[in-house]
This record gives C-alpha cells, sequence and structure tokens, in this order.
C-alpha cells in the first residue's frame, strides 16, 4: 500500500466529481478526486484506460478496481 500511496496519480473527470443516489441505498455517494464513499480512498488511475482506477477501503483492507461508465450527463454506472 505505500508505494501506491507513495505514487498515487488519481485524476478522476470532473464529470464523476459529486453526490449521486444509487439505487437500494438510503446514503448518498460522494465521490472526489481522492475518494469515493462506498469503496475508498483512490491510489490510481489507468492511464491506458481512461475511467479505471484503483481505491482501497481501510476498514475491509481490500484494493479494488473500478471502471466508471458514463451513461449520460445524470447517470453514471460503475462496476
Amino acid at each position: 500500500l505505500s508505494s501506491y500511496s507513495l505514487l498515487s496519480s488519481c485524476t478522476i473527470s470532473s464529470s464523476f466529481i459529486g453526490i449521486w443516489i444509487q439505487p437500494g441505498l438510503i446514503d448518498l455517494i460522494t465521490i472526489n478526486n481522492t475518494w469515493f464513499s462506498l469503496k475508498g480512498t483512490c491510489l490510481h488511475g489507468q492511464q491506458d484506460i481512461k475511467y479505471k482506477y484503483i481505491y482501497y477501503n481501510e476498514q475491509t483492507r481490500c484494493k479494488r478496481c473500478i471502471l466508471f461508465i458514463p451513461r449520460h450527463s445524470n447517470a453514471l454506472q460503475y462496476r
């Protein structure tokens, strides 16, 4: 983790940054340049794939690859 922290390169598209609603969840989702409320802290953004990022969740101690898929200016899909 420390090497990822030092080399963090998360430049998230401004169209993804903000507060989002997800069906089935009570809490709102917050996304900014360093953090995704459900997934953790952004460690790295994939340069060759524009919307692919690695997030680290402190609570679960897990890293996750997240791919954002822009659907519309008001809709964002991720997996």
